[in-house]
């Protein structure tokens, strides 16, 4: 878990991709052998996601991370309350 304050939406996806990427491009050696590792991420930010205790953002973060396991794993997916979206989608609604 990742608890950024005053860190903002477009900000945490941000972030999440940036570390999402950095283990997916990290190489782990065990033994002779060598491991490519991976991550989902689910992503809640207050107040985009309506909700009075902190258990409840953890919870829609977790819905987002079930969302980016169930959508294809090694992706980030952020709870907009009303919508869960992967990081791609929210980039392509910038455009």
């Amino acid at each position: 878990m990742v608890v950024a304050p005053g860190t903002g939406q477009a900000d945490s996806v941000r972030l999440a991709e940036r570390l999402r990427r950095q283990i997916e491009t990290t190489q782990l050696t065990w033994g002779q052998q060598s491991l490519s590792v991976t991550i989902s991420i689910g992503v809640a930010t207050w107040p985009m996601t309506r909700v009075s205790m902190a258990d409840e953002l953890l919870h829609k973060a977790d819905m987002a991370l079930l969302f980016a396991k169930n959508s294809g794993r090694n992706r980030t997916a952020i709870n907009q309350d009303d919508k869960i979206l992967t990081a791609s989608q929210i980039e392509h609604q910038s455009d």
